[in-house]
C-alpha cells in the first residue's frame, strides 16, 4: 500500500488543499467587491477544484494496482466506495462518489455521453452562489456564498467541497486509514 499512501500524500491531499484555499480565497475576493479580482479568483477555484476532483477520483486506479488482489476492477472500487460514503459524516448514504466520478470526466470530455452519467458535462460544474434550500442542509456556504455548484440532470445541486470531503472520507474507510478532521487533509 506504499503506492497509494504516496499518492495521497504527493498528489491527491494537496490538490484538496489547494481547492479548499481556492474556495476560501474567492470567498475574502467577493467581499472586495472588485469584478477583476472576483473573476481570477473564480478562474482559481474552478481550475483547482478540477484538479481536486480529478486527482481523488483517479485515486482508484493507484489501489487497483498497488492493493491487488483486494479488488477485480475499478467497478468493485466504486461499489466499496459508494457502500460506506455518507454526507458530512453522518448516516445518510450521498451519490458523492458518483458526482466525483461524473465530475471528473466532465473535466476531461466536457460533455458525457455514458448512459449512467447524473450531469450533462463541464456546464453543470460552475462557480455560483445558492438559495436557502436549493442543497442538502448544511452544504452551502453561510449566506448562500459562491461555490463550486454541480447540478445534476434532475435539477438536484450539489456543492464540490462536501463531495470532496465525502468522497475523501470514503475512500479513508475503505483504505482503513486514520480519519482526520473535517477539511484537513
Amino acid at each position: 500500500m506504499r503506492a497509494v499512501n504516496d499518492h495521497l500524500d504527493n498528489i491527491v491531499r494537496p490538490a484538496l488543499r489547494n481547492y479548499i484555499d481556492a474556495e476560501r480565497a474567492l470567498d475574502r475576493t467577493n467581499h472586495c467587491k472588485d469584478a477583476a479580482a472576483i473573476d481570477a479568483a473564480r478562474g482559481e477555484v474552478v481550475r483547482t477544484a478540477r484538479t481536486a476532483a480529478t486527482e481523488l477520483h483517479h485515486l482508484a486506479d493507484v489501489v487497483l494496482v498497488d492493493t491487488a488482489p483486494r479488488f477485480a476492477d475499478l467497478g468493485a472500487i466504486r461499489q466499496a466506495l459508494r457502500a460506506v460514503c455518507v454526507f458530512d459524516r453522518g448516516t445518510v448514504p450521498g451519490p458523492d462518489t458518483d458526482l466525483l466520478h461524473d465530475a471528473a470526466d466532465a473535466f476531461k470530455h466536457f460533455v458525457l455521453s455514458r448512459p449512467s452519467a447524473t450531469i450533462t458535462g463541464a456546464a453543470a460544474i460552475v462557480s455560483i452562489g445558492n438559495g436557502w434550500g436549493e442543497m442538502r442542509y448544511g452544504e452551502q456556504k453561510y449566506g448562500g456564498q459562491e461555490q463550486v455548484t454541480i447540478t445534476r440532470n434532475d435539477g438536484n445541486k450539489y456543492a464540490l467541497l462536501w463531495i470532496v470531503q465525502n468522497s475523501y472520507d470514503a475512500w479513508i474507510k475503505v483504505l482503513g486509514l486514520p480519519q482526520t478532521p473535517l477539511w484537513q487533509y
